[in-house]
């Protein structure tokens, strides 16, 4: 969801309705290769676009479009799911493939495309564009209990803004463009996209690395902007049962550990 800053901007946008979209249930295991990006933020995109009739246009385009990533969702399944770990304390890590995407609505009409991409865009601007995009500063961990993949729809003046926050964790920049590319297609009546992802890491590199992450389990200390976000977070192990360590000394020791379990051969 977007981050309240507190200012002028901050009340341009209202959301105004929340659902999940989901596949099939599917499972996908995630290879060494994709642990050290669990310590990375969500990627982000934010695409803007000038609808014919405006904000009269809004709702057909936006039905269309998640009927169109429910379809998209089939194909990139892993996006629907949630990160899990096999049972057992140093279990791997995968992705389970049910639970499906969060899909957002909101409306800033007071707001056009030109402010968000005019040649005089400031510093306003900048504070708004966090608003249109879920998941600002979340990081690829909370992918254990929030969707793999956000997508917020927010009618402007004059278009529509598509906004799209990506774990980190289960897919690199090319893939995000392939599935940008391929929901597209499917957008535009193709009956599958032209590409198919393969999403056996195997083929790849077929170690699979236990991880230990039961000691970090994270609580949000308060709501922030992108730029300050606060968290604590809270051993559950003893000796240090209890004792609270700050948010980048926590990511830098989990780093280090994923870093080490990367490079296994």
């Amino acid at each position: 969801m977007a981050v309240d800053s507190g200012d002028a901007a901050a009340m341009a946008v209202a959301v105004t309705g929340t659902r999940t979209v989901a596949p099939a249930k599917t499972k996908a295991t995630l290879a060494t290769f994709d642990l050290p990006y669990i310590t990375f933020y969500y990627n982000q995109k934010l695409l803007l676009y000038r609808l014919p009739q405006g904000a009269a246009d809004f709702q057909d385009v936006t039905a269309r479009m998640a009927d169109a990533l429910g379809d998209a969702l089939a194909y990139f399944y892993p996006l629907a799911g949630r990160i899990r770990q096999e049972k057992g304390d140093g279990g791997a890590l995968y992705v389970d493939g049910e639970e499906g995407a969060e899909v957002v609505e909101a409306a800033a009409e007071g707001v056009s495309v030109d402010q968000l991409a005019g040649e005089d865009c400031g510093e306003e601007a900048e504070k708004l564009m966090q608003q249109l995009i879920p998941y600002t500063g979340v990081m690829n961990l909370e992918g254990l209990h929030r969707p793999l993949l956000a997508v917020q729809f927010t009618k402007l003046k004059d278009g529509l803004a598509v906004g799209c926050a990506f774990n980190h964790a289960v897919l690199d920049g090319t893939a995000t463009w392939h599935f940008m590319s391929s929901w597209a297609e499917l957008c535009r009546g193709a009956a599958a996209p032209s590409a198919l992802p393969i999403h056996n890491r195997a083929m790849a590199r077929s170690v699979r690395v236990g991880l230990t992450l039961g000691w970090c389990t994270c609580t949000r200390a308060a709501a922030a902007t992108a730029a300050a976000s606060t968290w604590s977070w809270r051993c559950s192990r003893s000796p240090c049962r209890g004792s609270r360590r700050t948010r980048s000394s926590c990511r830098s020791r989990l780093h280090d550990r994923l870093r080490v379990a990367a490079c296994v051969i």
